[in-house]
């Protein structure tokens, strides 16, 4: 769930963002250059929100092999995709559903269709 997102008109569960995570809640820590300065930074993310963005420790050297992380994007006018149209008369909850989860897989975070 997002707390922009989704869960609106839901509570979203309180996530505590010190010490080590509660019995039940999944805690991930990723690392990865910082797509816009390029150093290292670590975050930290609890039931799914991201609770903390620290400085992280990593080679001075780029690699290939570094992970780079940046903000999600978000499709402000999406229309459609593979010549399906949103506007269509044809247009099937599956063609949607397919859109929506290839748009996702390229890192798009929102989709708008106004």
């Amino acid at each position: 769930m997002s707390p922009a997102g989704d869960d609106r008109g839901h509570r979203v569960p309180r996530v505590r963002a010190d010490g080590p995570p509660r019995p039940g809640e999944q805690a991930i820590v990723i690392v990865a250059r910082d797509f816009k300065t390029s150093s290292w930074i670590e975050i930290e993310i609890r039931n799914g929100i991201i609770v903390a963005v620290r400085p992280a420790n990593g080679p001075a050297e780029r690699s290939q092999n570094d992970d780079w992380v940046g903000p999600a994007f978000w499709d402000i006018q999406l229309n459609g995709r593979w010549g399906h149209s949103f506007s269509s008369p044809e247009l099937t909850v599956e063609h949607v559903v397919a859109i929506v989860r290839a748009q996702g897989s390229l890192g798009t975070a929102r989709l708008f269709r106004p």
